[in-house]
């Protein structure tokens, strides 16, 4: 479902996590399990499989390719 208002941006933990693949070791185990802790948020923030490719492609979330 689109979120109403459109997508939101990535709390400033996540987005570090995005755009740089560095990760709170505290928090997640592993590099997936950080991955999947983008994507999660990214999708109940209205972000549509699209947009991630589009970060991604563009090099805005180059961490997520690591």
């Amino acid at each position: 479902m689109p979120r109403r208002g459109g997508r939101a941006n990535l709390g400033p933990e996540l987005d570090r996590t995005a755009r740089t693949g560095r990760w709170d070791r505290t928090r997640y185990a592993d590099r997936s399990a950080a991955r999947m802790a983008v994507l999660a948020a990214a999708a109940a923030r209205g972000w549509r499989l699209a947009d991630v490719h589009a970060a991604m492609a563009s090099g805005a979330w180059k961490g997520l390719g690591l």
